[in-house]
């Protein structure tokens, strides 16, 4: 897989919901770890893997899917860890990966919900 994957698979679907119902940084940066591990994202995508699995304590590092390590209690966010600013940053990079006509960021009306959308055009 990969960004090419990605992309082809937003259009597909007309869009791709990352996470819905939840503005918890920690929860919104495993799932845009997933991202990144799922569709094999390479350049900045590994860097930015990198600085996020460094963010956390894990009890398996070597745990692929961060998500569940996460909802099964086995990883965490370090203390002081600005994660604001690592979720800007995650923001930003998935909004790179958008294909043509679509955007990465919160659903218009539904702040919760968090993917790529189709731009809307008058």
């Amino acid at each position: 897989m990969s960004k090419r994957d990605l992309q082809r698979d937003i259009r597909e679907l007309g869009g791709f919901t990352l996470s819905s119902g939840t503005l918890y940084d920690e929860y919104l940066i495993a799932k845009a770890h997933d991202v990144i591990v799922e569709y094999k994202i390479r350049g900045e995508g590994l860097k930015l893997k990198k600085l996020i699995r460094g963010s956390f304590f894990m009890e398996d590092p070597d745990a692929q899917r961060l998500w569940s390590e996460i909802y099964y209690g086995r990883a965490w966010l370090k203390p002081f860890v600005p994660s604001s600013e690592l979720w800007e940053a995650c923001c930003y990079f998935l909004d790179e990966l958008s294909p043509k006509g679509y955007y990465f960021g919160s659903l218009e009306g539904d702040g919760s919900e968090f993917g790529w959308f189709k731009l809307l055009t008058n």
